[in-house]
């Protein structure tokens, strides 16, 4: 059985048992317009780790093409799902500014560093978060 065959039912529930990052990366825009929409489904896009955090707490960050392709072309067609942004210090800039991420409710930043987040903030549009919205930089 090919997976373009299976259900959109089926085939959602195989998507979200899988790493978004990494299925994402793989089948969006590969001009496919029925994979392509299911990877814009709303609950496969509102959380978003671009971070590795092994079970011993060790933090690896994604390889930049993976990144650099998010930032290009895959952000900025769902950053209205996103809720939840997992990064690091170091590529939070291009991730930020990739998108306007209107629903953004929780942003995680691991090696945090006071200077790249003061830098950030000055030049970031997304930040233009409703008063009643909860935000939290953990």
């Amino acid at each position: 059985m090919r997976l373009r065959t299976l259900p959109n039912e089926i085939l959602l529930l195989i998507l979200k048992n899988l790493n978004n990052i990494h299925i994402l990366y793989s089948i969006f825009s590969i001009d496919h317009q029925r994979l392509d929409s299911l990877s814009q489904e709303n609950t496969f896009t509102n959380t978003f780790s671009f971070v590795l955090i092994t079970s011993d707490d060790d933090i690896f960050l994604l390889p930049d093409y993976i990144t650099s392709r998010f930032c290009k072309y895959i952000l900025p067609k769902i950053d209205q799902n996103i809720q939840y942004l997992i990064l690091d210090s170091l590529s939070m800039k291009n991730i930020l500014q990739a998108g306007i991420y209107p629903n953004l409710a929780q942003l995680k930043i691991f090696n945090f560093n006071d200077k790249i987040f003061d830098d950030i903030l000055q030049e970031i549009r997304f930040f233009n978060i409703n008063s009643d919205e909860k935000f939290h930089v953990f």
